[in-house]
């Protein structure tokens, strides 16, 4: 059965490395990967290699204790201060997370290892029982860690493999980089531990040889397990850019990008129904707006149309009035009345009698231009100099009566 085999190695600092090993031993809370099912947590498996603080007394002591040792002599031969002589001196901790100003050392690398790919599940478990699915994996990393553990530039501390999250089982492999310089020294970088291992100066061939190395080992491995469960299958190797799969860790990353995309869709889809909303509410206020711009124009139109109905009826009665006045003036007039009476006759309300139809007159207030009008409507014959004459005659002894009280 075609399988593939892949390494992927991450040089980290001890803050960087405890973190990932909250995260391997499932300690954290939350997890910022989506594919893990705390609910098969209880499957992972964690095994013990190597004391991780033996492992860097072992790499560091050594060396950290004759660099205290060289400050003291320079302290007793009075060559530094006693303030120099505290800042310098380190124990192996300070010295890794990078004490008196200098960077936290990437004395470790995460190493993770992964039999198979996504799209080779449904193989695996057509080869694999069910009942013995995770014990494959485990014997499988688990000779996979010794393999790294025997390379002179890296020591395991712990294995963890991950049952839980979607993909193929893989094992988190926790290593201390055992490199040194070229002048004997204890080097902290995952390069010089590669070097160490495989001798040559060009970085990126040691990594291909790891690679190359141990992606062949774990098909062996395979192998050996599968026959010592007695299942009769061979794995040979394929590599990923022959099969175009991924790697756990590529693939972890893919189902990252994808899950992204997806919440960034719904964002994006929220935000759009939020403006589609918007926009309709605003459609609705528009209209409402121009229903109610349009009932006041109407309104102001059928108001300048009244304005105008009673302009027009004023300057009509105004007229009328003028010519009324104009009228009775010239009808007064006639009989010699001075200026003031005439004015009397035209404004002034009185009981003036008012010749009927019938005969007989009626006392109804009304003004000169009222008295002459409805006097000629009446009873035009009746509307003599006698009537007016009467009125006259009123209208002067009012007059008098009026120049007395003054």
């Amino acid at each position: 059965m075609d399988t593939t085999a892949t390494l992927n190695l991450q040089p980290v600092t001890k803050t960087e490395q405890a973190h990932i090993v909250r995260h391997n031993s499932r300690e954290n809370e939350n997890y910022e990967n989506r594919d893990i099912d705390i609910t098969k947590s209880h499957e992972n498996v964690t095994i013990k290699y190597h004391d991780e603080q033996e492992l860097l007394n072992d790499q560091y002591k050594d060396y950290i204790d004759s660099r205290n040792a060289k400050l003291e002599r320079d302290f007793d031969e009075n060559k530094i201060s006693l303030e120099q002589y505290t800042a310098r001196k380190q124990t192996v901790k300070e010295y890794l997370n990078g004490s008196n100003g200098s960077k936290q050392k990437k004395a470790y690398t995460d190493i993770v290892a992964t039999v198979g790919n996504v799209e080779m599940i449904d193989d695996f478990k057509k080869v694999i029982p069910p009942s013995r699915w995770n014990e494959f994996f485990v014997k499988v990393y688990d000779r996979t860690a010794r393999r790294i553990d025997r390379l002179d530039g890296f020591s395991v501390s712990n294995m963890h493999v991950h049952f839980d999250e979607a993909g193929m089982p893989h094992g988190h492999i926790e290593t201390l980089n055992r490199g040194t310089t070229d002048k004997g020294k204890p080097s902290t970088t995952m390069n010089s531990a590669l070097k160490k291992s495989y001798g040559y100066k060009d970085s990126r061939r040691n990594l291909k040889e790891l690679r190359d190395n141990l992606d062949d080992k774990m098909i062996e491995d395979c192998n050996v397990v599968l026959n010592n469960m007695h299942i009769n299958t061979r794995m040979q190797l394929v590599r990923l850019d022959a099969v175009g799969g991924l790697s756990m860790e590529e693939y972890k990353e893919r189902k990252k990008k994808e899950q992204e995309l997806k919440d960034r869709k719904q964002e994006l889809d929220v935000e759009r129904d939020e403006l589609e909303k918007q926009k309709l509410e605003q459609q609705e206020q528009q209209k409402l707006i121009k229903l109610k711009q349009r009932e006041q124009a109407e309104r102001d139109v059928e108001q300048t149309k009244r304005e105008n109905r009673l302009n027009n009826i004023w300057t009509n009665v105004q007229a009328q009035a003028d010519s009324i006045k104009n009228f009775v003036k010239r009808t007064v007039a006639v009989f010699n009345l001075g200026e003031k009476l005439q004015n009397n006759i035209v404004n002034e309300w009185m009981e003036y009698p008012v010749p009927r139809e019938k005969g007989g007159l009626t006392k109804e207030q009304y003004t000169g231009s009222d008295w002459a009008l409805t006097a000629i409507h009446e009873n035009p014959k009746r509307f003599t100099s006698e009537v007016v004459k009467d009125l006259t005659t009123q209208n002067k002894k009012k007059e008098k009566d009026d120049d007395l009280e003054r």
